[in-house]
């Protein structure tokens, strides 16, 4: 029917501190519950239960949250991933419980963290590069591996693809999209042509859309890349 179920004000509600530019991460759904980036002391994260908007637990101290919270499993562990300004932290969706905390440079992280099958996790803040994540666990905490970080890589308005043993993304100084080894997070290629874009990999093929409106169909390949087809979607004044 679209009847409003229930709603919070995290701001009237709660004191959430606001990112400078806005809300802009996307909420998790995790069984019943929705976790939530609020902001703020002791409101960091919140969760609250779908069905009747319920208060579940909030913790932390986190700011700056741009980037959307990601469920990752860690040897059968499922733990949320929230990227926030000089940290990247893992939380029991449950309780909201700290399991792990990592350093990562920034203060406006903007691109989610992309998790892959291999247990890597690939961090893009822009300015403060890049940086690869390896995790597993031992007597049962989880153990964070900084397996490569690359300092030039400075991807950071949009969020890296990963297909094969690469990772795909774009950047915008200079524009170019980047052929990123996920095993040592070196650049493989360079490919010019399109300005800034968003890239989603399907079939080996890379589809982006460009921040002139240029939407793009290329060929993803360790060593090179190629479009095939490319159509202007905007007309600029």
């Amino acid at each position: 029917s679209g009847k409003l179920a229930w709603s919070h004000d995290l701001v009237k509600e709660y004191g959430a501190k606001g990112p400078e530019y806005g809300f802009a991460s996307s909420p998790l759904v995790h069984g019943g519950s929705l976790i939530v980036p609020v902001g703020g002391a002791g409101w960091g994260v919140a969760a609250f239960a779908l069905a009747d908007g319920k208060l579940l637990w909030h913790a932390h101290e986190l700011e700056e949250v741009y980037a959307s919270p990601l469920l990752i499993d860690v040897e059968g562990e499922a733990q949320v991933a929230v990227l926030a300004a000089g940290q990247l932290v893992g939380l029991s969706p449950e309780t909201g419980r700290l399991l792990w905390r990592e350093p990562i440079e920034g203060d406006q992280p903007i691109a989610t963290p992309v998790w892959c099958a291999d247990k890597l996790l690939c961090v893009t803040t822009g300015p403060g590069g890049s940086v690869g994540l390896r995790f597993s666990k031992a007597d049962g905490e989880t153990r964070v591996e900084k397996v490569w970080k690359n300092d030039k890589l400075q991807i950071g308005q949009t969020t890296v693809v990963r297909a094969g043993d690469y990772f795909y993304g774009s950047t915008g100084d200079p524009s170019c999209v980047i052929a990123i080894r996920a095993e040592t997070g070196e650049v493989a290629w360079q490919g010019q042509g399109l300005s800034l874009a968003n890239v989603v990999a399907a079939d080996g093929k890379l589809v982006l859309l460009d921040y002139d409106g240029v939407l793009a169909l290329a060929t993803a390949r360790p060593g090179a890349w190629k479009v095939s087809s490319k159509v202007s979607m905007l007309e600029r004044d």
